[in-house]
């Protein structure tokens, strides 16, 4: 899964502070959150002294998804450009440096959640100026919607979100050698790894007798578990020792103790059940041999 995206929100400030309960930027910032992604709002940085243009343009160059809130109020000019506000500084960044934007735009036919006084400018100057920075942003090509309420906006930049993500890569684990363990690694004890490993290259095992055949099954000589042939009876004494086996499971060994007495109560069990051939002859169940 790809990691999260910085997505540049671009406002004018009475889109901060309405409405009261929950301002239409507060519902932006949700909705980038639902979507996994995490937000950039110049309202976290602090005023700089030197080039604000430069440094807002920085701001949205270094981000991967710019989403503009454009209202009805022309925003703040820059203070060292004047003939643009930030907000048409911002998208005119992103448009530059080809990011995706998701544009937003405040229904003037709509009752909106914003005071009158709020809501437009009370210089027919800037009033005009904002009006054909709209004009802009339709023609532009860009994603754009018309919104009145926040919760109208956090459903649909969180759709829009979703669907400019870019198209997650192959899930780990889906290649060769998918789902085998990781190599471990061995510390310590270097000479007796590397001396049993040869050791068990080296030297195959035993096989059981009558193996070879079509059909025929061979099963290694664990504690209490003698091999058996293709039928699935017993074999007396015929049984698969690796001579790792004997080296390391010999006499004297706790291991090899261990499993000589699996051995041993194995075949006192068999002993024990009636028509089950005894060491030194006797007849089986039904007479077999």
């Amino acid at each position: 899964m790809a990691g999260p995206r910085r997505v540049f929100l671009s406002h004018t400030t009475e889109l901060r502070e309405f409405p009261a309960a929950r301002s239409f930027v507060a519902a932006a910032a949700d909705a980038v959150t639902r979507a996994g992604d995490a937000v950039t709002d110049m309202a976290y940085f602090t005023a700089r002294d030197n080039s604000p243009a430069q440094y807002s343009q920085d701001q949205v160059r270094g981000c991967d998804v710019y989403v503009g809130l454009i209202g009805l109020r022309y925003g703040t000019p820059v203070r060292d450009r004047p003939e643009v506000s930030y907000t048409e500084l911002e998208f005119e960044t992103a448009a530059e440096a080809g990011l995706p934007q998701l544009v937003f735009l405040l229904d003037e036919n709509a009752a909106l959640p914003i005071p009158p006084k709020m809501l437009l400018n009370t210089d027919p100057q800037l009033q005009a100026r904002q009006r054909a920075f709209r004009a802009r942003v339709l023609e532009a090509g860009v994603t754009a919607g018309t919104i009145a309420t926040p919760e109208q906006l956090e459903l649909l930049l969180l759709q829009a979100l979703q669907e400019t993500r870019p198209p997650a890569g192959p899930p780990a684990g889906t290649g060769q050698g998918a789902g085998l363990p990781a190599r471990p690694d061995l510390v310590g004890r270097d000479g007796e790894v590397a001396e049993l490993a040869g050791a068990w290259l080296a030297t195959p095992p035993e096989p059981v007798a009558g193996a070879g055949r079509a059909g025929d099954r061979q099963e290694h000589d664990l504690p209490g578990r003698p091999a058996r042939r293709p039928g699935g009876r017993a074999v007396r004494g015929a049984a698969v020792v690796h001579p790792l086996r004997r080296r390391y499971l010999g006499r004297g060994t706790a291991v090899g103790a261990g499993c000589r007495a699996g051995r041993d109560r194995g075949r006192a069990g068999q002993r024990d059940r009636p028509g089950v051939r005894r060491a030194g002859g006797g007849a089986g169940r039904g007479g077999a041999g």
